[in-house]
């Protein structure tokens, strides 16, 4: 194919896809009430976009050595697909809170309990204790379904969180409630992921506490299991300090399981049986009275399961849940009690009772933590390589080179393939 023919086609492309993707974004805002919160933020993704693609000349010549063997008119196709892989997940969002939907009632009721866990949490980690700063304004969204977390546009878009589908039955209460409290794990997660550095200070201490302290082999592999599990432990201790024993008692919920995954992580989240001792640990701390009566019943629960093998370390190492238990509560005490520098010398543990303290404070709704963020006019160009950049585990949308493998070299672009 000739040059020409190729730019020509690039380019026509490149401008069908824009004009789509402006369109759709203006038929889903018709149904839209203006006022709400969505509309908000859908506005703020169309003015997003238009940014965007206004910068798509400027941006390409700025930094070519950030997009070595990529030509400009596959950079601007690059840009297009990802803001429309964007536009097609926030849509989905709008779709359960268009007009009629049967999600609508249960999706504000969501998204109140969402904005009040991540206000709480940043009004508290923005206080002069801890003296944290950058964390969005933006509350999150709720989303009736599988999206896990996706930040829009890093963290100055509000940030998606999914609930599962149990959330909106009427019918069923008890499963409604438990399906709504995946909602403080999910905030907490949305909240840390901000925060730069921590994750990794927090491992690096916690590691260095244990290697003057571990007697065995057994040990120091369980223990190297546990420190997998750090950024879920995370999340589920702040659920806890979020929203206190609804939060733990609907997580224990699911230690009756089948017995087959008792004993098998992913490798990246504690087991369910053990989980329910974090919550009960930090329970403990927060709210001694209600914590000791929750250990105690979950002591019951467990009974049967406790003592059996722990099914994730090589075969020829015997460790049962209680040993991993016992080292995990080991680790999770010292997560609590650990003094981080991202947190201005202050614990987790002075954090988590902060939170848990503020409980029945009441904040201002959501409609009053509505920021501009899709105004960018002050930014630098480096704006749109943050949009392209690495994708991080908790987003599904590829990062550059797992897109330009699965996107653009199926369709026959010679530099793209290196060809």
């Amino acid at each position: 194919m000739r040059t020409v023919d190729r730019e020509m086609i690039l380019t026509q492309r490149i401008e069908s896809e824009q004009q789509g993707l402006f369109n759709d974004i203006n038929l889903w805002k018709a149904c839209i009430p203006p006022g709400t919160v969505i509309r908000h933020h859908t506005d703020q993704f169309e003015q997003f976009c238009y940014w965007m693609v206004d910068q798509l000349e400027g941006s390409f010549s700025h930094k070519p050595a950030l997009w070595p063997n990529l030509d400009q008119s596959t950079f601007k196709t690059l840009i297009v697909s990802v803001l429309s892989g964007k536009w097609i997940l926030l849509r989905q969002v709008i779709q359960q809170r268009s007009s009629g939907t049967p999600y609508l009632k249960t999706l504000e009721e969501l998204d109140g309990f969402a904005d009040n866990c991540y206000q709480r949490l940043r009004s508290v980690l923005q206080s002069k204790e801890f003296a944290v700063k950058g964390i969005s304004e933006s509350s999150p969204l709720v989303y009736l379904g599988p999206i896990a977390r996706l930040f829009l546009f890093d963290e100055e878009a509000p940030c998606l969180i999914s609930a599962p589908f149990g959330a909106a039955n009427d019918k069923d209460e008890h499963g409604k409630e438990l399906s709504r409290q995946t909602i403080p794990h999910e905030v907490g997660h949305a909240i840390f992921e901000q925060i730069s550095g921590l994750p990794n200070e927090l491992k690096f201490k916690i590691n260095a506490n244990l290697a003057g302290t571990t007697t065995s082999k057994k040990q120091g592999l369980i223990q190297s299991v546990i420190l997998n599990w750090l950024e879920e432990m995370l999340a589920d201790m702040t659920g806890t300090a979020l929203a206190g024993r609804a939060f733990a008692e609907s997580a224990s919920q699911i230690t009756i399981m089948p017995e087959k995954i008792v004993g098998i992580t992913d490798g990246y989240h504690p087991i369910p049986l053990l989980r329910s001792f974090v919550h009960g640990w930090v329970l403990e701390q927060l709210d001694p009275e209600s914590g000791l009566e929750f250990n105690q019943q979950l002591i019951k629960l467990t009974a049967s399961y406790i003592d059996r093998p722990f099914e994730s370390l090589p075969a020829v190492i015997t460790v049962t849940m209680k040993e991993v238990k016992d080292e995990l509560l080991k680790i999770v005490e010292q997560v609590w009690n650990c003094p981080l520098d991202t947190l201005h010398d202050s614990s987790l543990g002075a954090l988590f009772q902060a939170v848990f303290n503020t409980r029945q404070t009441s904040l201002v709704g959501q409609r009053e933590h509505l920021p501009v963020w899709g105004s960018l006019s002050g930014k630098s160009e480096d704006v749109i390589f943050r949009l392209v950049g690495p994708g991080k585990p908790s987003s599904p949308l590829p990062g550059l080179p797992l897109y330009l493998d699965a996107v653009c070299c199926p369709l026959g672009i010679p530099i793209c393939c290196g060809q």
